[in-house]
């Protein structure tokens, strides 16, 4: 076995939970290998480090508090959600009414109405495209925020 394999062991092996065999062969590398013999060692104190720690039992209704709390982020970033969608929409509105103004004023009048109809299409849709995010934008958080509000 390689140095690879052996570290993929250890812990199972100082839980004693391997096999004999297994053992065996981890024993024999063990016995002429540094390296996996110092991993061994940091496992071993680790393991002693959590013996010392007393274990403490939950509080009463500690389950229950939790799951409250989890509840009202998730509404909370619910809510969130719902104020980013109102002022995307606001925004979007705004956009469209200044495109139509502008669009009055800035496109001279010998334009037809078809061509009007088309510039200001192309204006919303250039701009609903605007806001729809680059994959590079998404963060971490989004992810998160999005498993837990749609489950």
């Amino acid at each position: 076995m390689n140095c690879k394999e052996i570290k993929t062991l250890l812990s199972v092996c100082l839980d004693n939970e391997l096999k004999k065999d297994e053992e065996n062969l981890v024993i024999e590398h063990l016995k002429t290998c540094k390296n996996c013999s110092l991993e061994l060692d940091k496992f071993k104190q680790i393991q002693k480090l959590f013996s010392y720690k007393e274990k403490v039992e939950p509080a009463p209704f500690f389950e229950t508090r939790l799951f409250n709390r989890i509840h009202k982020k998730e509404h909370a970033i619910g809510l969130s959600r719902v104020v980013k969608r109102i002022i995307y929409a606001g925004g979007g509105l705004l956009f469209i009414s200044t495109v139509l103004i502008l669009s009055m004023f800035l496109i001279p009048k010998n334009h037809s109405y078809e061509e009007i109809q088309k510039y200001v299409f192309q204006e919303t849709l250039d701009s609903v495209n605007k806001r729809i995010p680059l994959e590079s934008e998404i963060t971490n958080e989004d992810v998160i925020s999005f498993v837990i509000y749609n489950g």
